[in-house]
């Protein structure tokens, strides 16, 4: 009985360790930038997105990703060979919104209250990725301190590997990489900015006056 006890014990304390291994002062530096990169009166990231699958580039685009309480705003647009393709969704408090754009047409999608867009998940950045992984090492480089998460918790996560490059000294978001199934993500931070008017969420059809408008 005493060494299944101890046992016991050996793999509840083995099992808290695996939920322990992010170092405490990685996870103050993504609570720094966490803080640096937020606003209650809400916040704009202007980012360039890069896709690659090993050496072989799979294309560009460039993401705005905008929030203020429960209201936020994804734009994406694509550079293609004879076209070019923007996603702009949104939430404005009591709507939902998604607008296609491409040279050809415009659609667009209203929806009554909130709901699970296909660029909703691009809606924010998640800075609580040191309670989500395992493992992370954090070195100074340059001025900035690069931090790469490995070993999700959650098993069936996509993403394995997740890198970010913070500012040392203002703590602002520089660089975020990631990768899944083999394609890498690495999104570079232009601008931020703060304090968004409520209408900077609401959806302006005056803007596709040729756009086909569907209602769910």
């Amino acid at each position: 009985m005493r060494k299944l006890l101890l046992l016991t014990l050996a793999l509840v304390l083995s099992a808290s360790a695996l939920h322990a291994q992010v170092p405490a002062d990685v996870k103050a530096v993504m609570d720094k930038c966490s803080a640096a990169m937020s606003s209650p009166d809400g916040v704009e990231y202007d980012m360039d997105m890069k896709f690659s699958l090993g050496f072989v580039s799979l294309g560009h685009s460039r993401i705005i990703m905008a929030s203020k309480g429960d209201m936020f705003l994804t734009s994406m647009s694509v550079s293609l060979a004879d076209d070019a393709l923007s996603v702009i969704s949104g939430f404005d408090g009591s709507q939902s919104w998604e607008v296609k754009h491409t040279l050809k047409y415009d659609t667009i999608h209203i929806y009554n209250g909130k709901r699970d867009l296909s660029a909703d998940d691009n809606k924010g950045i998640d800075f609580d990725v040191a309670n989500e992984y395992k493992k992370a090492k954090m070195k100074l480089v340059d001025g900035c301190y690069e931090i790469l998460f490995s070993k999700p918790i959650d098993k069936k996560a996509d993403i394995k590997e997740v890198e970010f490059k913070i500012d040392a000294k203002s703590y602002q978001l520089r660089q975020m990489k990631t990768a899944a199934k083999g394609v890498k993500v690495t999104m570079s931070l232009n601008k931020t900015k703060k304090g968004l008017s409520d209408n900077y969420f609401k959806l302006n059809t005056s803007q596709y006056p040729n756009a086909i408008i569907l209602r769910d």
